[in-house]
């Protein structure tokens, strides 16, 4: 794959997941350009408890990602997007399941996280995955 192409398909797996979780109505905790592209930290939306989304997608789905620590508990989503999990496939996954999860536990979505990301990924022109 080569260094600097495993590095843009990070940055584009991270921006992407950042379309969603926008287009679904979460902000992200570290603002943009001080965001590291394989580490993502959504904030938990209001009215939501972050141990029940977790245990639901991985319970439901295999999908683990992690809460956040210290002060930040409840309050973000730790979420590693990166190596070899960090595709456009993994994304879209992730997103879709993400916002299932969210809307079982009462979280009206403004728009579609997946749907989102993969108009991000069409106006990239991200199309194909590389294999890391």
């Amino acid at each position: 794959e080569g260094l600097e192409q495993r590095y843009e398909r990070h940055r584009r797996n991270h921006l992407a997941f950042g379309a969603g979780m926008e287009a679904m109505g979460m902000s992200m905790h570290v603002a943009a350009g001080h965001r590291l592209h394989a580490l993502n930290t959504p904030v938990v939306p209001a009215g939501i408890e972050d141990m029940k989304i977790r245990k639901r997608l991985l319970e439901g789905d295999g999908i683990e990602i992690l809460g956040g620590l210290g002060p930040l508990a409840g309050k973000v989503f730790r979420v590693g997007i990166m190596g070899a999990g960090s595709t456009k496939e993994n994304v879209l996954l992730l997103l879709e399941k993400m916002e299932a999860a969210l809307k079982a536990e009462g979280y009206a979505a403004p728009s579609g996280g997946r749907a989102a990301a993969e108009k991000y990924y069409a106006d990239t022109g991200f199309s194909t995955e590389s294999k890391a």
